[in-house]
């Protein structure tokens, strides 16, 4: 579904899937705080970080969230939660639930013949347009193999860092982020890092959409000359949390993204999925 979005990004898509659940005890380990928009972030953190039941594990200015845990282990009663969201005024609290990769790609070789150009009628839309290297276009996933021959020189490149010098030259709160950033690793290298549970999923979105096409190399992807942005949030194994998730969305609107792609999500409620949605908007 098109999303309206704010700041450079005109429209995103992006596909959660949910169902409503509520519960008197919450099973998490970790908990997203979204601090209130009419105090400042540090006077909120400050307020947040006196309190003895929690601990702060990481924090996210940007999109105005604290990711904490609390001290005692097991279950948090939704009475104890409400009282910290009373406490420090905070928007809401929720469970910094994991995310998986749709990986509903089979392995089957025969699925390279892409029979899902012919079956959109491709070849009469290139007739037109084989897309456009002004257009950039996310790829929120387990990274994107940015050296394979047929999406290298598709990758986006930061046009305000100069690489590898380890200085923030754009200001952007990432250092050397020349090409993406990623958020499992927290480091500037958004490698797409295959297993036996995650055989390339994020290269193998980045390619069905934008792999160099009429190049006599591997595929081609339906938009052949879009530019894409690798942003990794998702591990080896395809999995990643809702703060990692956050990041990245508010990682690629800030740094002009005009679509997301986003091929991931839980079975939680809507309500849980907040932070997200929060970034989208």
């Amino acid at each position: 579904m098109p999303l309206q979005v704010r700041r450079s990004v005109s429209k995103h898509v992006l596909t959660i899937f949910f169902f409503l659940s509520c519960s008197t005890y919450i099973f998490a380990d970790e908990f997203i705080v979204k601090l209130s928009k009419n105090q400042t972030f540090q006077s909120s953190f400050t307020a947040l970080s006196s309190n003895k039941e929690t601990k702060i594990i990481d924090q996210h200015e940007l999109g105005n969230l604290v990711l904490i845990d609390f001290i005692e282990d097991g279950q948090v009663s939704s009475k104890k939660i409400q009282a910290l969201q009373k406490s420090i005024n905070a928007e809401y609290i929720v469970p910094n639930i994991k995310i998986h990769t749709f990986n509903d790609f089979p392995n089957d070789p025969s699925y390279e013949k892409q029979w899902a150009l012919e079956k959109i009628e491709a070849a009469k839309a290139w007739g037109i347009q084989r897309g456009n290297s002004a257009i950039t276009v996310a790829v929120i996933d387990t990274g994107i193999d940015w050296e394979h021959e047929d999406l290298k020189q598709q990758i986006w490149q930061n046009p305000n860092e100069t690489p590898s010098n380890g200085v923030d030259d754009d200001d952007n709160g990432y250092v050397d982020d020349i090409r993406g950033w990623d958020f499992f690793a927290d480091d500037s290298d958004p490698m797409d890092e295959t297993s036996s549970k995650n055989p390339g999923h994020g290269t193998h979105c980045a390619g069905i959409i934008g792999s160099v096409g009429d190049n006599g190399i591997g595929v081609s992807g339906i938009a052949q000359n879009v530019t894409l942005m690798p942003i990794r949030f998702l591990g080896a194994d395809g999995s990643g949390d809702l703060m990692g998730a956050t990041k990245s969305v508010d990682y690629a609107v800030d740094n002009g993204a005009d679509i997301i792609s986003a091929s991931w999500g839980a079975a939680v409620g809507k309500q849980q999925m907040q932070p997200v949605l929060d970034a989208i908007q």
